[in-house]
């Protein structure tokens, strides 16, 4: 049962995942928003 577990095992679980997500996304949504935002924000 995944109750059990003590909150700081999740933690030590749970941040990893969720920094192997934000490097991905960081990597791919950046270069999007800068090639949908120019419009939107244009440089001066």
């Amino acid at each position: 049962d995944p109750l059990p577990i003590p909150p700081s095992s999740r933690t030590t679980i749970v941040i990893p995942l969720v920094g192997k997500f934000r490097r991905n996304n960081g990597d791919n949504v950046p270069r999007s928003q800068e090639k949908e935002t120019p419009h939107l924000h244009p440089k001066p």
